[in-house]
């Protein structure tokens, strides 16, 4: 895929998020992103075994919204 669809999706997936994230803090709240380069002993095997040493960007995403419903939460990547 080309770099501008990349950055297309990418826009699209934390615009996703934070529009999500908006919705699941009604009465106001904080949401972060945060990135970070990560290599070596850094990678977070664990949960992705498949990935290299790195160098990896790392991007994590929070709110203090009320969270995901049971229900939904089995649908997240639908």
């Amino acid at each position: 895929a080309s770099d501008v669809y990349k950055r297309q999706q990418l826009h699209q997936v934390l615009l996703n998020l934070a529009l999500n994230a908006r919705d699941a803090m009604p009465r106001g709240g904080e949401l972060f992103f945060e990135t970070d380069v990560v290599e070596g002993a850094r990678v977070p095997r664990a949960a992705h075994p498949h990935l290299g040493r790195g160098p990896h960007a790392l991007l994590q995403v929070r709110d203090t919204g009320c969270g995901i419903g049971e229900g939904d939460l089995r649908r997240i990547f639908e």
